[in-house]
């Protein structure tokens, strides 16, 4: 069963993190975070409260991400917008859990447990080591739950444990007191018992396009002509626009990865210089690290084996001394600093308890700047010699026609473009735009 779980143990990492990163909530802002080495930039305070301001940037981050995740093309005023969304959500987070904590509403630990037992994570019923015969097992799930060393081996566990002491069953006590003293109108009434005892009877009919054949000899050119004179208007189409536009991508540069990479030394640095390494680790992944999965957890990862985490990242932790945190290490999620726990033989092969801290790598602001100033400049060229005369001179971008679109359609080959559409349809013809940007080029 162990082994089993181990196994499915991306798949349960998955839907947990949907369910946790999906609402943001969850997020421990801590007090005092930090080292002991200097003042700590704080994003603001909320009941008395410090935001720690590297754990505002995190949550923003992973909001960010998760708007991306859902194949959402997020226009940069949007963007801009996401930092005061994440802020009132915190806010309206945080006055919650005071009011629940102020009016006692906890949860013991057998009712923790009834709620994990009768309400399984979103998607639990899918994984294989619940299932029999293809379909969820109650008690597969309830034994599972039932064995201590479960909470010990899988930290997801231990979150959604967590998760629902701190926030689940308070929040519907606190839904239960709010609604007690509610009373509907007899307007409301009524409305709600028009909507439950209305009822509408109609007739229809299919007819399946296979059976309507037709026979296109029949078809003359003045039976055509006919139609067409009787349904001009279908044959109508909107303003069109065809645009040339050039961009650049948003990637990232030599000096982008040496600024995350010395950001990580620092970080390793500052972990190092503290009295106690490992409670000091602990407390940066939570304010520090981009893994959502882990970062609230202390960037714990539990016991793994050899070949499960990619081979950047497996090398490093299978070759640390217990106890030792390693240099920046670079996988293709980004920059980590990993600290190992524990080494030992289970199930016959070596495992491995480590923590890791992940800094994501994106382009930074000075790298946005230069590539804003290089798409400027092209404009400049562009307005004295024309616009594809400049941009088949220039190096570094992309030149391209985006053909034919109306008014209101998705622009082919830009997609989602804050500004495009309406320049295109406002403007003369051989007019040029300002620099417009979204998440991937400018």
């Amino acid at each position: 069963m162990i082994n089993k779980m181990r196994e499915m143990a991306p798949t349960i990492m998955m839907i947990i993190l949907v369910t946790f990163v999906g609402g943001t909530v969850f997020l421990n802002w801590g007090m005092n975070q930090g080292s002991g080495n200097g003042m700590i930039r704080l994003a603001g305070k909320i009941n008395g409260k410090d935001i720690p301001g590297a754990a505002f940037d995190r949550a923003v981050n992973m909001e960010r991400q998760k708007m991306q995740e859902e194949n959402r093309d997020i226009p940069p005023q949007q963007s801009r917008m996401i930092p005061k969304q994440v802020w009132e959500r915190e806010v309206n987070r945080i006055l919650i859990h005071d009011a629940m904590t102020k009016m006692g509403l906890g949860a013991s630990a057998d009712e923790v447990f009834e709620y994990i037992k009768r309400n399984p994570l979103p998607g639990i019923d899918t994984v294989s080591v619940f299932q029999t015969n293809g379909a969820f097992d109650t008690s597969k799930y309830v034994a599972f739950l039932n064995d201590p060393d479960n909470y010990n081996h899988h930290p997801w566990l231990r979150e959604f444990e967590a998760y629902t002491q701190m926030s689940l069953i308070p929040g519907q006590k606190l839904d239960i007191l709010l609604n007690a003293g509610a009373v509907a109108s007899k307007c409301e009434i009524e409305q709600q018992y028009r909507l439950d005892h209305q009822k509408a009877v109609f007739e229809y009919a299919t007819v399946n396009s296979d059976m309507l054949t037709v026979d296109s000899s029949k078809i003359t050119d003045d039976m055509v002509k006919k139609y067409y004179e009787a349904h001009k208007d279908s044959f109508v189409s909107g303003d069109q626009a065809d645009l040339y536009y050039v961009k650049i991508p948003k990637k990232i540069t030599e000096y982008d990865e040496n600024i995350y990479k010395q950001e990580m030394a620092d970080l390793k640095s500052r972990i190092e210089s503290s009295e106690n390494k490992i409670e000091a680790f602990i407390e940066e992944a939570k304010t520090e690290s981009d893994d959502p999965g882990s970062a609230e957890n202390g960037g714990d990862l539990g016991w793994f084996a050899k070949g499960t985490m990619v081979p950047q990242f497996d090398s490093v932790a299978f070759s640390l001394d217990t106890g030792k945190i390693s240099d920046p290490v670079r996988s293709n999620f980004g920059y980590h600093i990993i600290l190992v726990e524990g080494k030992e033989k289970r199930d016959g092969e070596l495992k491995v308890k480590a923590r890791h801290i992940l800094r994501k790598v994106v382009p930074t602001i000075e790298t946005i700047d230069q590539l804003s100033e290089q798409i400027d400049s092209l404009r400049s060229v562009m307005v004295e010699k024309g616009f594809v005369e400049a941009a088949k001179m220039s190096k570094d971008v992309e030149f391209d026609s985006t053909g034919l679109f109306e008014k209101g359609q998705m622009i082919p080959k830009i997609g989602y473009l804050s500004g495009a559409g309406r320049f295109a349809f406002s403007r003369e013809k051989e007019s040029i735009s300002e620099r417009l940007e979204n998440n991937d080029a400018l």
